[in-house]
């Protein structure tokens, strides 16, 4: 029987726990101009037996400023997971940056709450996103893509405002406040 190791290198994982050979994605879309915003992609394979034959749907679009604000800290905190996991961590570089779908819902639920955020609200949303736990995330991402599943859809309406309001709106407790400043 297979060990841990060999099973995990007969999958090929990429960074931030990408199969390779997986059929279901996210993409961090970065362009190499630095003022134009950054987007959220959700990639299927929708007939395994041509791969080449993919359904994309932008989630979502964020600031640029935004982006260059919370980058790091994203990825921080994803890889400080993905260590834990024994996975190999990722890097932002311009073009598409690949996340496992977990990673990407988890991306999506923030970027819709800080796609028409006020610019002295993205630390107050960053930091509540932050506090919530991955099964959370996930769960919100849920109920918001099943009203709002594309970025044209409703983004100042029902769930999408809600997270927005929510993450803002609540205070940070100083216990448990982001490290974020």
């Amino acid at each position: 029987m297979a060990g841990p190791q060999k099973i995990r290198a007969e999958k090929a994982i990429l960074p931030f726990g990408l199969r390779q050979s997986g059929d279901h994605e996210f993409i961090v879309s970065l362009p190499a101009d630095e003022l134009a915003d950054v987007s959220i992609i959700e990639r299927r394979e929708i007939n395994k037996q041509v791969p080449a034959q993919r359904a994309e749907t932008i989630k979502a679009y964020l600031p640029r400023r935004h982006w260059a604000t919370l980058a790091a800290r994203i990825k921080a905190g994803f890889n400080t997971r993905l260590t834990e996991q024994k996975l190999p961590i990722g890097e932002w570089g311009a073009g598409e940056n690949r996340l496992t779908v977990h990673l990407g819902w988890e991306l999506t639920l923030l970027f819709w709450a800080l796609e028409q955020a006020s610019d002295s609200s993205v630390k107050q949303i960053f930091g509540n996103w932050e506090r919530l736990a991955p099964e959370e995330r996930w769960w919100l991402y849920h109920i918001i893509n099943t009203t709002s599943w594309r970025y044209d859809l409703k983004p100042n309406q029902g769930w999408r405002k809600a997270i927005r309001v929510a993450l803002a709106e609540t205070p940070l407790a100083e216990k448990g406040e982001s490290s974020f400043k």
